[in-house]
């Protein structure tokens, strides 16, 4: 089935086009993301500013170019669940795209990232834990063969930029534990080393963008890169983990795999991860 998803984040949207089936993502053939940052004052503000809302407007509309003529499911998560225009935003993007648009539940959000990532390994793992770090927030989610525990923490790294690294470990260690005590007890991680990614965050944090630009970092992440290192690397030492496994893999292609696999089976979605639609077609 060759389907289309656009993701609708915090600090980026993404499209991705791809034929997909029951089992995973089997080719890419469009994969675009655009750094509207939405979130960036957003958070503090309470609502997206006149100038974000129309640097979103204007992503979509690139990216309407693109998905025309492929099946679509629009989804979105972090900064519209929180702001106080967010409904207007979305049903902006709504008339525009005559698509309905999937507010996610941070549940759902979590969930399909869980079968993004549990189809890229095809299913050979134990009990996986997937950690997803966004502008908005980090999605913290576990299973099996279906998600049986997740949580969201607010430590998107938009949120805590501007901070110090030594304030951003704090709030994450403060977060994280708390996530703990709810439950979050993490027993598979794979693939890189938790001591590289302390050494990324040493290392990153203090760089000023000319010199993030000769590491070829995206410009879009040069004050936030050195944040997402702390953060991630200060969940590995919580979780107790020496190693994860950095997956390709995230909400937009669970998206797609969900589709699929819910048209294949004719079922739908229990009361407690069904998201929030607004309508159109």
């Amino acid at each position: 089935m060759r389907s289309a998803v656009i993701d609708l984040g915090s600090n980026t949207f993404h499209l991705l086009i791809a034929d997909v089936d029951a089992f995973g993502i089997r080719r890419v053939l469009f994969d675009h993301k655009i750094a509207v940052r939405l979130g960036e004052q957003a958070f503090a503000q309470g609502r997206i500013p006149d100038e974000a809302y129309a640097r979103g407007l204007a992503a979509i509309d690139e990216l309407r170019a693109h998905a025309d003529g492929y099946p679509l499911r629009i989804v979105a998560t972090g900064v519209f669940r929180e702001t106080s225009n967010a409904a207007a935003f979305l049903a902006d993007v709504c008339a525009r795209m005559n698509v309905a648009i999937e507010l996610l539940t941070t549940w759902d959000e979590a969930r399909l990232t869980w079968i993004g990532v549990s189809a890229e390994l095809a299913g050979s793992h134990g009990k996986l834990a997937v950690i997803d770090l966004g502008g908005g927030s980090l999605e913290c989610v576990i299973g099996t063969t279906a998600v049986e525990r997740a949580h969201g923490l607010p430590l998107g790294v938009l949120r805590l930029r501007d901070l110090g690294p030594e304030a951003v470990r704090q709030a994450a260690r403060a977060l994280l534990k708390l996530g703990q005590r709810q439950g979050l007890v993490a027993d598979d991680q794979r693939h890189v080393w938790r001591r590289t990614l302390g050494d990324l965050a040493r290392t990153l944090a203090p760089l000023r963008p000319d010199a993030l630009a000769r590491l070829e970092v995206d410009p879009s992440r040069f004050d936030t890169i050195g944040t997402g290192a702390i953060v991630l690397h200060t969940a590995l030492e919580l979780l107790n983990r020496p190693m994860a496994y950095i997956a390709r893999s995230a909400v937009r292609e669970g998206a797609l795999i969900d589709r699929v696999r819910t048209h294949a089976t004719s079922l739908g979605r229990d009361d407690r991860s069904a998201p929030r639609s607004l309508t159109g077609r």
